[in-house]
C-alpha cells in the first residue's frame, strides 16, 4: 500500500498528519478502521429483520443487546421501508436516523409508522469542526417528497438523544450533491427539480401519507469553475392534488392525478452539485484545489440567507445543518464532511481571515491557535471528554492509544458511529490526508 503523497515539505505539519507518509503507519490505520467497522456490520446484521429458521429460532453473535441496540438497523431494514433504500443492506442507524415530519426529532420503531415518515438519512456530527450534517442516499422517484419535506420543515434539530438540549438549528437552506445523476450509464440519482429555469416538477407523496404534493421549480443556475460546482437556486412549494380514479369498464385504464393551487409560500434552498468526484473513487490530483474551493462555498453560501424571509429573527441560526450525499450517502459523503470538519478545525475553511489576521505567524503556531484544545503540535493527549465531542459513547471504546493523536483516523471512525460505512473506500480514507496535506502548504 503507498502513500498518495510524498512526504517533502511535512516538517510544518502536525505529527500525525507527517506519520500519514509512512506506509506501515497508513496500513495500520487501515486496519484498525476496518475491524472496528467490521464489528458494527456484524452488529448491524443481528438487527436487521430476520425470517425464523426451521428450528425456531435466529442466528445471533456474541453480541449483548445493547451493542446490538446500538447499531441497529431495524427500521430502515423492515419490508415495509426497504424499497426506499438505494442500496442492499445501506440503512441508517435508528439511533441516528432522519425522521420527516416528526415534531420532537425522536425516531419511531421498527416500520416507521408510530412517528414520522422513513428517509434514508442520518444525522453527522463532525468530531472536531463540530457543525452538524444530515448525510443522505440520492433521492428515488418514491422517496423525494420525504427529501423535500425536510427542507420545508421550519425547524430542523437532530433527536434529544443526540443532543444534551434539543436547540432549534434553523430551515434547511444548502444541500450538497457529489454524484453526477448519472454515471457509467447507471442512474445514481433521480432529479426531484427540472433542469430548465423556469420549469416546475410536482412530487407526490409516497403511498399511504396524504401530505400534499411538492412543486419544485429551477429558479436560477450559476457555474464556479473555481470549485467544479453548478448551483442551482430552487424553490419548494405545497400543492393541493387529488386523484381521479378510472372508469371500471375501460380496460387498462388507470389513475390521474390532478393538481390545484398553491397551498403555502414557497422556499428557496441552493443545490450544489460538485460534478468532478468518481463513484468509489477520489477526485484526481488536479481537481485538489477545486474540491478545497468547493468545501469553502458550501460553507459560505450556507451561512447566506437566500433572501430576507428567511432570516427574520436575530434567534434565526446562521449556519444551519447542510443535507449532502452522493448515490448511497456513505463513501464521498463521509470523506467530504470529514474533510471539512478538519479543515473547520484548523480554520481552514476560510483561509483568507486566516491568512489576514495573522501574517507572519508559522503553520505550526497557526495549527495551535486554531485548535480549540492543545492538539496542533501532535499531542498525544486525548483531546476533550467524549461527551462534549461525540453525541453518544461507543460501546466499541476508545481509538488505541497509537492513533489517539490521529485526527483523520478518530474522524472516520466517528463518522462510522452515526452511518454506516462512512468514507467507505481506503482510498478516500488516504485521500483526506492527502487534500488536508495540501490544504496545510497552501496556507
Amino acid at each position: 500500500m503507498k502513500p498518495l503523497y510524498s512526504s517533502e515539505g511535512t516538517n510544518s505539519l502536525p505529527t500525525w498528519l507527517q506519520r500519514s507518509t509512512s506506509t506501515p503507519y497508513c496500513a495500520s490505520a487501515l486496519k484498525l478502521l476496518s475491524e472496528r467497522e467490521n464489528i458494527r456490520a456484524a452488529a448491524r446484521e443481528e438487527s436487521r429483520p430476520r425470517e425464523e429458521t426451521h428450528h425456531g429460532s435466529r442466528r445471533r453473535r456474541n453480541f449483548g443487546p445493547e451493542v446490538i441496540d446500538h447499531y441497529s438497523v431495524e427500521t430502515g431494514a423492515h419490508p415495509d421501508q426497504i424499497h426506499k433504500n438505494r442500496y442492499y443492506m445501506v440503512e441508517p442507524y435508528d439511533r441516528s436516523r432522519v425522521v420527516v415530519g416528526c415534531a420532537d426529532g425522536e425516531a419511531s420503531g421498527a416500520g416507521g409508522q408510530s412517528c414520522g415518515r422513513y428517509l434514508n438519512a442520518s444525522w453527522v456530527k463532525e468530531r472536531y469542526g463540530r457543525k452538524w450534517w444530515i448525510a443522505n442516499q440520492a433521492p428515488l422517484p418514491s422517496t423525494a417528497h420525504a427529501f423535500l419535506s425536510v427542507i420545508l420543515q421550519p425547524s430542523t434539530f437532530p433527536p434529544t438523544s443526540l443532543e444534551n438540549k434539543t436547540n432549534n438549528m434553523g430551515r434547511i437552506r444548502t444541500v450538497v450533491q457529489l454524484t453526477k445523476n448519472t454515471e457509467g450509464g447507471r442512474t445514481k440519482a433521480h432529479p426531484y427539480f427540472p433542469d430548465q429555469v423556469g420549469q416546475s416538477l410536482v412530487l407526490r407523496p409516497e403511498d399511504g401519507h396524504d401530505a400534499p404534493a411538492l412543486k419544485s421549480t429551477l429558479v436560477e443556475v450559476k457555474t464556479h469553475d473555481d470549485a467544479l460546482c453548478i448551483e442551482s437556486t430552487i424553490a419548494v412549494v405545497p400543492v393541493a392534488w387529488y386523484k381521479t380514479r378510472p372508469v371500471p369498464n375501460i380496460p387498462g385504464a388507470q389513475e390521474v392525478y390532478q393538481y390545484g393551487e398553491d397551498t403555502g409560500k414557497p422556499i428557496l434552498f441552493r443545490h450544489l452539485l460538485y460534478h468532478a468526484w468518481p463513484d468509489h473513487g477520489v477526485p484526481s490530483r488536479r481537481d485538489q484545489p477545486a474540491l478545497l474551493n468547493f468545501a469553502r462555498l458550501v460553507d459560505t453560501l450556507n451561512k447566506t440567507p437566500l433572501s430576507a424571509d428567511i432570516i427574520s429573527s436575530s434567534d434565526t441560526p446562521s449556519d444551519p445543518p447542510v443535507m449532502v450525499g452522493c448515490s448511497a450517502g456513505i463513501g464521498r459523503t463521509g470523506t467530504f464532511i470529514a474533510i471539512s470538519s478538519i479543515l473547520r478545525a484548523f480554520g481552514l475553511i476560510n483561509p483568507t481571515t486566516l491568512h489576514n489576521s495573522h501574517q507572519g505567524h508559522t503553520m505550526t503556531s497557526l495549527l495551535r491557535r486554531h485548535l480549540p484544545w492543545p492538539f496542533g503540535n501532535g499531542s498525544n493527549h486525548r483531546p476533550v471528554s467524549e461527551e462534549l465531542v461525540m453525541p453518544f459513547k461507543s460501546p466499541l471504546g476508545p481509538i488505541p492509544q497509537e492513533f489517539a493523536d490521529d485526527m483523520v483516523v478518530e474522524e472516520v471512525d466517528s463518522l462510522r458511529e452515526q452511518r454506516p460505512g462512512m468514507v467507505q473506500q481506503d482510498q478516500q480514507i488516504l485521500f483526506v490526508y492527502e487534500i488536508l496535506t495540501s490544504a496545510f502548504k497552501r496556507h
